[in-house]
């Protein structure tokens, strides 16, 4: 199946938009989000990663004093490394849009979002398209207006990896899915 995904990077180095088969994964502009982004406290803003560079093709490294996130983008997902270059702990987030409404966790049980959880790995679902999460810290929502977060908390110095694994869902998986939040509407509804 050939699916399409489309990722932007903005001028501050956050990951602002990750769209699969057209479907909007993240939701930036809610409160402090920005889709995807470093966060540290006390500052209560996200942090700007404005030295952006490409050090190869199909790679975007964003960065300042504070951390780095490389982004390397491949034809089935996505991989960050994560990099906190402070004395203190860093977070690393990513808000989900609402069409994401529905997870699978780690056993393949299939559970309404949003969820409260420490699972490492877990498979998102909206539409027909499904985000498989690997090396989280926690999962937590409701946040704001009922969304899905996800963080990575980096200790000082710590270098991470996270994947983004990108997919159609399968009909098993949507079965699963569509037994608990219904089926989705036709396109165009």
């Amino acid at each position: 199946v050939l699916f399409r995904s489309e990722a932007t990077v903005s001028d501050d180095g956050w990951l602002t938009s990750l769209r699969l088969d057209g479907v909007e994964f993240l939701k930036p502009g809610v409160g402090v989000s920005r889709g995807g982004y470093f966060y540290q406290e006390p500052v209560d803003a996200p942090i700007p990663l404005r030295d952006i560079t490409q050090p190869a093709a199909g790679v975007l490294l964003a960065q300042n004093d504070q951390a780095s996130v490389r982004y390397d983008f491949g034809s089935r997902g996505l991989q960050l490394t994560l990099t906190n270059k402070t004395d203190r702990e860093l977070k690393y987030f990513f808000v989900f849009s609402r069409a994401v409404q529905a997870l699978l966790d780690p056993q393949g049980t299939a559970v309404k979002a949003p969820v409260e959880s420490d699972w490492p790995t877990t498979t998102l679902f909206a539409g027909q398209a499904n985000l498989k999460v690997s090396g989280g810290t926690k999962l937590w929502g409701p946040w704001m207006e009922g969304l899905q977060t996800w963080f990575k908390q980096l200790g000082p110095h710590e270098n991470v990896p996270v994947a983004l694994d990108v997919d159609a869902a399968s009909s098993e998986e949507l079965a699963r899915v569509n037994d608990l939040i219904g089926p989705a509407p036709p396109a165009g509804v």
